[in-house]
């Protein structure tokens, strides 16, 4: 093999003092880049500490709007959100204005926005849950209802039912009332939409009659019945069923068992929806820290009350008994009395911890953060990669001359 002729001594002192002046190169570029990096470092911290605060701030607002619409439905129709930061930091959108150097503040940043209301919460769930306890234990009671009608047959999926009254008289049928229609084997229970005379005519004209006709629109609510056979009557009033009959889930008069049964369905369902949005609840608080939720009292008695709740409706038949609902019937009370109270402690909350004014301070630091120095920091981090591609070249010069010595 070939030999290459050997560096003289000068050759080899020159290589390697070029080599010396390469690593000293890629030293100082290092240092150079450290010192980027210390910028870089210092304006992205600043930016993290500003975005904690203002998502902090802003969670914590979100957390308590959430809560508040759990519990009476009202809530912020476009409340600022993450988008419209983004929006702000781009120089877009509506908290952001060429003219000021500062965010907008609209009302939405506050609690004065337009709001709307969601019939999912609690307020709205207690009412059902009472009138479907009370339909249980005490029936309804609507106005006198015709004793004589009697009706063509019903099923779950009638619609209109025909009645006749024999009694030789015209009769006037209240309308917009629950009804039950039974025969003597089953019965069912739904409202009455509408009433109407059938008018007959002819040629000559005929005697008075001796009967009239009614067609009667109808809301058929029981889920689950026998056909109720042509003949049945109408009742517009049905006291509910004792203790004795909701203890053994039979009712003294088995025609009445799908009814029951449909109530108990409802009274179920009414519990769940309501047991339901307490856990939202309990879900919102629990997301908050300790500190944010110094009403511990209130917290404890809603966590009792989703367990009081879901325990109440695990069974397949729930105890729909006096001293079954009367733990119901009490937190319901306890209830009504509660929301009104959260809701003023949790207004009073924002307003002792500025939230709002918070919240604000931070998207306004952030952008002003931003605006004066992200551009900077672009830069910076150009001005890095740079140097990082000149230290490779001058680390790869430096390796390249000291292999040839």
């Amino acid at each position: 093999m070939p030999v290459q002729p050997p560096a003289t001594p000068a050759q080899q002192q020159a290589v390697q003092g070029q080599a010396s002046l390469a690593s000293s190169g890629a030293t100082n570029i290092g240092n150079q880049i450290n010192v980027v990096n210390s910028s870089i470092d210092s304006i992205t911290n600043v930016k993290n500490l500003f975005e904690s605060r203002y998502s902090f701030w802003d969670g914590y607002i979100g957390a308590y709007f959430t809560e508040k619409k759990y519990l009476n439905g009202v809530y912020q129709t476009n409340p600022v959100n993450s988008t419209d930061f983004t929006n702000l930091l781009n120089k877009t959108g509506r908290l952001y204005s060429s003219s000021d150097p500062k965010p907008i503040r609209i009302p939405e940043f506050d609690q004065n926005g337009a709001t709307s209301t969601d019939s999912s919460n609690e307020l709205a769930y207690l009412p059902p849950e009472s009138t479907a306890r009370n339909r249980l234990t005490s029936g309804f009671s609507g106005p006198t209802f015709p004793s004589c009608l009697t009706t063509t047959a019903v099923t779950s999926g009638t619609t209109t039912v025909q009645v006749e009254n024999a009694g030789k008289t015209q009769m006037v049928i209240p309308i917009g009332i629950e009804i039950i229609i039974q025969s003597a084997s089953t019965a069912c229970w739904g409202t009455l939409i509408s009433a109407h005379e059938v008018v007959t005519s002819s040629t000559p004209p005929a005697p008075p009659s001796t009967t009239y006709y009614y067609i009667l629109t109808i809301d058929i609510k029981t889920t689950s019945f026998g056909t109720v056979n042509a003949g049945a009557t109408i009742l517009s009033s049905f006291p509910g069923f004792n203790n004795t009959e909701r203890t053994s889930n039979t009712p003294t008069q088995s025609r009445y068992q799908p009814i029951y049964n449909n109530w108990v369905s409802l009274y179920k369902t009414a519990v769940t929806n309501w047991k339901d949005n307490l856990s939202q609840q309990l879900t919102t608080i629990n997301g908050n820290t300790a500190e944010d939720q110094p009403d511990v009292t209130y917290v404890q008695g809603l966590s009792q009350a989703v367990t009081t709740l879901t325990n109440y409706i695990a069974p397949i038949q729930i105890n729909v008994s006096d001293g079954g609902l009367a733990p119901i019937s009490s937190l319901a009370s306890t209830r009504n009395s509660s929301i009104p109270a959260r809701l003023s402690y949790i207004t009073t909350r924002m307003a002792e911890t500025s939230s709002y004014n918070n919240r604000y301070k931070y998207a306004d630091r952030l952008y002003n953060q931003i605006d004066g120095q992200i551009t900077m920091l672009t830069s910076l981090q150009n001005q890095k990669a740079q140097l990082a591609v000149q230290q490779t070249a001058a680390n790869a010069r430096m390796a390249a001359l000291q292999a040839e010595v």
